[in-house]
């Protein structure tokens, strides 16, 4: 059985978040937006939107949203309706201490 499709956030939000911009990442913050609510049609978490189809290797911004939004309080244990999480893609794809990272930064 298919599971229903939720619908689509806020444009304005998921754009946001996949530029990774941490000026309009904290505007958003400061707005109110919650990070641990959202979720995309194919369940992608705000953690995932904001790493899949980036530039893990060459957006310097990278860690910095990531640790935005996990102050922030968005889940860590995120999945997709494809089983995907955000960990696992930047396993894959990315720097492999990068959660590491953000966790190293967000306590600081």
């Amino acid at each position: 059985m298919t599971k229903p499709r939720r619908p689509d956030p806020d444009p304005a939000a998921t754009s946001i978040l996949q530029r990774g911009s941490p000026s309009e990442l904290r505007a958003l913050l400061d707005d109110g937006f919650d990070v641990s609510a959202f979720r995309h049609s194919i369940q992608y978490d705000a953690l995932m939107t904001s790493v899949f189809g980036r530039d893990v290797f060459g957006d310097a911004s990278l860690i910095e949203t990531l640790s935005l939004l996990i102050d922030a309080g968005a889940p860590l244990s995120g999945k997709s309706s494809y089983g995907e999480s955000a960990l696992s893609v930047l396993s894959h794809l990315g720097p492999v201490n990068t959660f590491s990272d953000c966790r190293r930064s967000a306590r600081s």
